[in-house]
């Protein structure tokens, strides 16, 4: 499965910086991965939903939320951010 295997590369990476200190190591990745996957899904459906209609204007391009987005989960993941 797919999935499965995602899951698993993440697991690994996250476990591995936590080991050489470019990842917080108070964090459970059993419980990020998942939270971090399920919200980064629903708010790129959000801005894909976004750019067919005509009813929501976004206030920032969506390649700049995105990077936003992006910028958030790696200073929560980061070592030296959570200092």
């Amino acid at each position: 499965n797919v999935r499965d295997q995602l899951f698993s590369l993440f697991f690994d990476m996250i476990d591995a910086g936590a080991n050489d200190g470019t990842i917080r190591s108070d964090i459970n990745a059993r419980e990020v991965i998942p939270t971090i996957i399920n919200n980064f899904t629903v708010f790129t459906f959000k801005l894909a939903v976004q750019s067919k209609t005509n009813i929501i204007e976004p206030e920032l391009p969506a390649q700049h939320q995105l990077v936003t987005m992006k910028n958030v989960i790696l200073n929560y993941l980061t070592a030296n951010a959570a200092k």
